[in-house]
């Protein structure tokens, strides 16, 4: 397998906003959040390209000192979170941030981060009325 080359996506990159789509899952306030932060600067859009083809879009913001995962999709015939975390931590600390935060309601998400050395910071639970 070539290996992953990270780019940066201009904001209004319809291949990254794919993935941000994505990734919002249904959550549409989520999407124009993250579509506001690219658009603003607040955040920056990354895609990731094997081969010369995007196979994964992810956008980076900031908060209280960490580098924030707030959007990440994607497919390839290897496992992005294993391959692809390592670099943004790498960027994080380039950057001299405390470390790198991602929020997720995917367990499976939380599983693999944990492999990776995260830890869990907070629980939100919510019920529908």
């Amino acid at each position: 397998m070539e290996a992953p080359l990270i780019r940066e996506a201009s904001p209004g990159d319809p291949r990254l906003l794919a993935y941000v789509r994505r990734a919002a899952d249904g959550f549409a306030h989520d999407f124009e959040r993250v579509r506001a932060d690219l658009e603003t600067g607040a955040s920056v859009g990354y895609l990731v390209h094997v081969s010369g083809v995007a196979v994964a879009g992810f956008v980076l913001g900031h908060d209280d000192g960490f580098l924030v995962v707030e959007a990440a999709a994607g497919q390839a015939d290897f496992d992005l979170v294993k391959t692809i975390m390592p670099k943004i931590e790498e960027a994080a600390r380039f950057a001299g941030a405390r470390g790198v935060r991602v929020e997720t309601y995917r367990r499976g998400l939380v599983e693999k981060l944990g492999r990776l050395g995260f830890l869990t910071q907070h629980v939100c639970m919510a019920k529908a009325a």
